[in-house]
């Protein structure tokens, strides 16, 4: 997809007409190929759209297709029924489920439980901060983009096989960015990543073997994390965009495949260092769960993941939830994500938190890994939680050893001034209990340890029909990681 920029706010992308029923407009072009312009309006003025049915329906009322979204991944992945959202339209471009590069395609293997690593070392990565996992070349294997905080840059690794990779192209027009999600804007098959950071967000094209010219977003600064999914409930089912700053989670809805950052909205709130987020569910029935990391609360189990919601309408909103919060009595929660750890079909929340000891990320303690059941209710399911290794900032999940559950993979930076970050895994199990030993893969004695980023990335890249761990080495002490460290499981 190639994008350009309207009115220098709205971020367009092989625009359609789907989803601008109803907008106003003075011609025909304004309204894509789906509808014309009739009374300044695309399709005719509000209330004279029919759907289906007939029935009269204005924008505010669209009928949205059923979609769904994974809720191991922080894109959005949806699916579609024979709905379409009027006659005069034709059927609607709704967002196909992309390929879950984590999914197992190999025979159960119950008895992985001991680890190997593999490394992809180069001096220019940097402090790796976040990775991501997509098929972007159209040559069937699993492919990295690899997010470096120092120096501030974007690459495209090319999976060659074997172990071995080939930068393709790198994006260096960053303002020191924190986090990257890779997704499908408008839905054409076709990779659009979203970086965001302290100094913005930018959209950045994928063109399949080179990045395409960057969209900046007119959006809030001094982000921390971001996350897609269907959150708008009259959007037909493309995946909208979240952000998380210290005082405010920012909604930029996607109205026909395109960010449009006229009709962005805010809850402000003060939310200290929200270093991740997790989008569940879609439409009516998504949420927004944002940590509060905040590392000069110490030793303070009174930090919280708020539970956010978005409102349906012509300018959705994004507030509170029902319940408001996950938990209020978290001590520093740094990561967050959400599986099927039991294997009953039922969604599952962890949240890893760091304890720290001293301001300023300074940890000494076992970090702890939290598990809590999905909606409505969101009871805690283990009391005490599970220990982890000391600073936890990561979490990753998926089905490592093909027995049909997901597992939680934890990546920390291990005590404060010491190098020896590195990964848990805790395997699923019904019911997951204190007696489930996560397994600990520290690199000691082999490398030095791993100063884990923000965001891990999970996928067969050996093709070997078992997913494996990408951890982003952002490094410890003051030197920079400049690798990205591989984890394969083995059988003892």
């Amino acid at each position: 997809m190639r994008g350009r920029l309207v009115g220098l706010l709205t971020l367009a992308a092989c625009f359609d007409g789907a989803g601008a029923a109803g907008w106003p407009c003075e011609n025909d072009a304004q309204c894509g190929p789906r509808h014309r312009c009739e009374q300044n309006f695309c399709g005719g003025p509000p209330g004279t759209t029919a759907d289906a049915t007939g029935t009269s329906m204005g924008p505010d009322t669209m009928t949205t297709p059923s979609t769904g979204v994974d809720p191991s991944t922080s894109t959005a992945e949806t699916t579609a029924d024979a709905s379409s959202s009027g006659t005069d339209t034709g059927d609607v471009p709704l967002c196909p489920p992309p390929p879950d590069v984590s999914r197992c395609s190999g025979a159960a293997s119950p008895a992985l439980r001991e680890a190997t690593w593999t490394e992809y070392a180069d001096p220019g990565l940097g402090n790796v901060t976040a990775i991501v996992a997509a098929e972007l070349t159209g040559e069937g294997n699993i492919d990295l983009a690899v997010l470096s905080f120092s120096p501030f840059e974007l690459r495209v690794l090319r999976n060659t096989g074997n172990w071995s990779w080939e930068v393709l192209d790198t994006f260096t027009d960053l303002d020191m960015p924190y986090d990257v999600i890779a997704t499908d804007l408008d839905c054409d098959g076709e990779i659009e990543f979203i970086v965001t950071g302290a100094g913005g967000t930018v959209v950045i094209p994928w063109n399949g073997d080179s990045f395409g010219g960057e969209q900046p977003l007119a959006t809030q600064q001094g982000n921390f994390s971001l996350a897609a999914g269907d959150l708008v409930v009259d959007d037909e089912g493309y995946p909208d965009l979240v952000l998380a700053s210290n005082t405010a989670v920012q909604l930029v809805p996607n109205v026909g495949g395109m960010l449009d950052a006229n009709r962005i909205d805010a809850y402000q709130a003060d939310f200290s260092e929200p270093w991740d987020m997790l989008v569940l569910g879609a439409g009516a029935d998504a949420r927004v769960l944002v940590v509060e990391s905040d590392d000069e609360a110490i030793m303070l189990p009174s930090q919280r993941v708020a539970i956010l919601q978005v409102s349906s309408g012509a300018m959705p909103e994004i507030g509170v939830a029902e319940p408001a919060v996950l938990a209020g009595n978290f001590q520093n929660p740094w990561a967050i994500a959400a599986g099927d750890f039991s294997g009953t079909g039922e969604v599952r929340i962890a949240v890893a938190e760091r304890n720290l000891t001293g301001p300023g990320e300074v940890s000494d303690v076992y970090g702890q890994l939290r598990f809590f059941g999905g909606p409505p209710d969101y009871e805690e399911t283990l009391g005490g939680g599970v220990s982890v290794g000391a600073a936890p900032g990561a979490l990753a999940t998926a089905d490592l050893d093909c027995d049909g559950v997901h597992d939680v993979v934890v990546g920390y930076g291990g005590a404060s001034g010491v190098d020896e970050g590195g990964v848990n895994i805790v395997f699923g199990t019904d019911p997951i209990d204190v007696g489930n030993e996560p397994l600990l893969v520290d690199f000691l004695g082999t490398s030095d340890g791993v100063g884990v980023g923000t965001r891990m990335a999970v996928g067969d890249f050996d093709g070997d029909g078992r997913p494996e761990i990408a951890v982003p080495d952002f490094g410890a002490m003051g030197t920079a990681g400049a690798r990205v460290v591989f984890v394969d499981l083995e059988e003892p």
